[in-house]
């Protein structure tokens, strides 16, 4: 019956538990992370480098036809950067995915020659989103990203960025306990550079594998919205090891597609249980969850109420 009803409008496949072709995908490409922040304990935990996916799994996933319509290829981590075949993965993306408009990098910009490589391979043949995280400014960020000369490496990154075409740069914020009181530096900085501000809470939830909880943020300047979630209807989200996860919080997973087929964990029982279940989840109300892809999906905005 699914294959017999495509065609349905996003909203009418939302209220309807109906699973939607993805036009946005999230690949964690590896957990292995150089930096060592205080905001994220992944690089504290054993990673089985052997076991990533490859190139050739990648290529496979891409060719999926339930992955025809994503616009949006996201590399993420850990620190992508740290895979020596990365523009091969993007590559392999640009070639096999027929409607993808943008490639998106997020990194930490300690390795700036990864990165420059990276941007010189991929801008020729795609637009290209770099977002970068910074927590501080100057001495402060390297402070809480745990690496001394991050920051330098970053405006290197940066300044090179801005010099190229067929790019998109954007600031990447995570507002903790250790840079709450000094925010608006940050957010300055970046309003002074052009540089377009992607910000969320720090988390306590699996995907940052923290070994305590922290105490929760709480601003009077931050807008707290509520909004459905859109979680694996049109944003699909794969670890290292090709379990497809139902969002970036809960990190529940819903299938392997080492196993099975992209499509059919897609449209699995699994799936849609968990589409079930959390279709009106409360963790959006700290902005810390699926929120900004929700709000892309219904073409809103919402910005920092400075």
């Amino acid at each position: 019956m699914l294959r017999k009803i495509r065609n349905v409008p996003n909203d009418i496949r939302y209220y309807f538990n109906i699973p939607t072709k993805p036009n946005w995908l999230l690949l964690n490409v590896t957990w292995r992370c150089n930096s060592r922040c205080k905001t994220c304990s992944i690089w504290k935990t054993k990673i089985d480098k052997n076991s990533e996916m490859s190139v050739s799994d990648y290529q496979k996933l891409f060719s999926d036809h339930f992955l025809s319509k994503v616009q949006v290829l996201s590399l993420s981590g850990g620190e992508p950067t740290l895979r020596s075949d990365l523009v091969e993965i993007a590559e392999a993306g640009i070639e096999t995915l027929p409607n993808l408009k943008r490639v998106t990098l997020n990194t930490n910009c300690i390795l700036a020659n990864h990165v420059k490589k990276f941007l010189d391979a991929v801008t020729r043949r795609m637009f290209v989103s770099l977002i970068f995280s910074i927590d501080g400014v100057g001495d402060a960020h390297d402070e809480i990203r745990g690496v001394q000369g991050n920051w330098a490496s970053l405006l290197q990154v940066v300044n090179y960025a801005q010099k190229l075409n067929n790019i998109h740069v954007a600031g990447s914020v995570v507002v903790s306990p250790w840079n709450i009181n000094h925010i608006d530096e940050v957010f300055h900085w970046l309003k002074k550079h052009k540089i377009y501000i992607s910000w969320s809470y720090m988390r306590n939830d699996k995907f940052f594998r923290h070994d305590k909880t922290y105490p929760r943020i709480h601003d009077p300047r931050i807008k707290h919205i509520q909004n459905p979630c859109f979680a694996l209807f049109n944003r699909a989200h794969i670890d290292p090891y090709g379990n497809i996860f139902g969002c970036v919080v809960k990190c529940d997973e819903i299938g392997n597609i080492r196993e099975s087929s992209f499509s059919e964990v897609w449209e699995s029982g699994e799936a849609w249980k968990w589409r079930k279940q959390h279709r009106h989840c409360h963790n959006c109300r700290e902005w810390s969850c699926e929120c900004n892809f929700n709000l892309a999906w219904k073409k809103q905005s919402f910005f920092w109420n400075g």
